[in-house]
C-alpha cells in the first residue's frame, strides 16, 4: 500500500477529543511549570524531563488536530485506525482502468496513441454462422466486423467454398490478407504456385501480392480472413453482382 505524508481528515468527535487532551496537556504542563518556578526543580529529575517532553509533543499534535481538523503528516502512521479516517472515496466516480505496456503504443495506421479511455466502440459477440452473409454461387462470405465496428483498421470475415469450386480468381489489392483454414482443405495461389492447405493452416498475403483460393477437395472448405486495413466489405455489393453474371466454375488443375 502506498503511504503518504499528507494530512488526514479526522471526524468531528475526534476533534473534540483532541481539544480535551489539549486542555489536559495545558493543565499538566502548567502544574509542572509552577512546581519548577516555586522550587527550582522537578519532583523527579529524569521522569520530570520525560514528562515535559511528552506533554510538549502531545500539546503540539492535539493543538494541530483541534485547530485544523487534520492529522499531521509525521503522525499519520495511525491515521487509518480509530478514531481517524481517510477521505471517503467518491462513489459516483468511475474506477481508474488498469494500464499495461501496450496502452502507450502508437498505431501505425492512425498515428494515435492508444488508451483505454479513447475506446468508444462496443464489443461484438457472434455465434457460429452469425454475421452479414454474401452469396456468390458456390462461394459465400460472412462478414463479422468491418467499417465503423473496427474503425476501418481491419476487416474480419469467413469465406466458404462448396466442393470443387473456384474462388474469386487471381487478384491483388492494397490490403494485407491473412487466412486461417477453419474446415476442409483450401488451395491457395501464392507466388505463382498452388498450395493445398488443410484445416489449421495459416497464409499471409502481403499487400500487392497476386493470390487466389479454391476448394479442390470433395468436401466443403472454409477459411477465416483478416484484411488490414479494413473497409473491404464496401466492395461486396459489386462483387456479388459480378458473380451473379459470372458464376463460379469447377477448379482446373
Amino acid at each position: 500500500m502506498k503511504t503518504s505524508n499528507s494530512p488526514m481528515t479526522v471526524s468531528w468527535w475526534a476533534r473534540l477529543l483532541a481539544c480535551a487532551f489539549l486542555a489536559a496537556s495545558v493543565l499538566a504542563a502548567w502544574g509542572v511549570g509552577r512546581e519548577w518556578l516555586q522550587t527550582g526543580q522537578f519532583s523527579a529529575s529524569l521522569p520530570g524531563a520525560a514528562t515535559s517532553l511528552l506533554f510538549g509533543y502531545i500539546f503540539v499534535v492535539f493543538a494541530w488536530v483541534a485547530v485544523t481538523g487534520k492529522v499531521p503528516g509525521f503522525f499519520s502512521f495511525g491515521a487509518q485506525r480509530w478514531p481517524f479516517r481517510p477521505h471517503a472515496p467518491n462513489s459516483s466516480s468511475k474506477p481508474t482502468p488498469l494500464r499495461g505496456p501496450l496502452d502507450s503504443c502508437v498505431s501505425p495506421a492512425t498515428g494515435v496513441q492508444g488508451t483505454m479511455e479513447q475506446e468508444a466502440r462496443r464489443p461484438i459477440v457472434l455465434r457460429p454462422g452469425e454475421g452479414r452473409p454474401y452469396r456468390m454461387g458456390g462461394m459465400s462470405a460472412v462478414f463479422k466486423a468491418d467499417g465503423a465496428e473496427t474503425e476501418s483498421r481491419y476487416s474480419v470475415s469467413e469465406w466458404w467454398l462448396e466442393p470443387n469450386t473456384t474462388g474469386p480468381g487471381a487478384h491483388s489489392h492494397p490490403e494485407d490478407d491473412v487466412f486461417y483454414v477453419l474446415e476442409g482443405t483450401m488451395s491457395f495461389l501464392v507466388e505463382g504456385e498452388w498450395v493445398a492447405c488443410p484445416q489449421g493452416s495459416f497464409v499471409l498475403v502481403p499487400a500487392g501480392s497476386t493470390h487466389d483460393f479454391e476448394n479442390r477437395s470433395p468436401a466443403r472448405a472454409g477459411a477465416l480472413n483478416i484484411s488490414a486495413p479494413g473497409g473491404f466489405e464496401q466492395n461486396m455489393a459489386m462483387i456479388v453482382e459480378w458473380f451473379s453474371r459470372n458464376p463460379s466454375g469447377r477448379p482446373v488443375g
